[in-house]
């Protein structure tokens, strides 16, 4: 399985934002099975220290949420969660998520010194489902 799919959760929305939350799993694009998966939090009071920016209107969305799983279990460092994400999703052949989530990442990993990931394996889950067509809720971007 050389697919990877990637989500983060954040509380920041612009250069360095802060990540909450990182997951990730393998998968098979022609079969749709899945193959290992990553899961991380990222403790916000480290990130702060790390020097991540906090957005007021990503605080005021997540205050309006009740499904806050970046908030459980036990939290990493801004420095162990990344490095360990690179790790895992380094040796993919190809990756895919929102073009969001992957230029967070990306920033992340610059602020900490960490190694980029390769951007030419990177591709756009939002550019996928608009050119399949599909159509999807109210509140996404997708063309119908």
């Amino acid at each position: 399985m050389n697919h990877l799919m990637t989500d983060i959760e954040a509380m920041g929305t612009g250069r360095y934002g802060m990540i909450t939350q990182i997951g990730a799993c393998y998968f098979d694009i022609e079969t749709g099975k899945l193959g290992g998966g990553f899961s991380v939090n990222i403790s916000m009071e480290n990130s702060f220290k790390e020097g991540f920016v906090i957005d007021p209107g990503a605080v005021k969305f997540w205050l309006g949420e009740t499904n806050r799983t970046f908030l459980d279990g036990d939290l990493k460092s801004a420095r162990d969660a990344l490095g360990s994400y690179y790790g895992f999703a380094s040796k993919a052949d190809i990756m895919w998520s929102h073009l969001f989530d992957f230029v967070m990442i990306q920033d992340a990993l610059e602020k900490l010194k960490l190694p980029k990931l390769m951007w030419k394996k990177w591709r756009d889950i939002n550019t996928l489902v608009w050119l399949s067509g599909l159509k999807k809720s109210k509140t996404d971007n997708v063309r119908s």
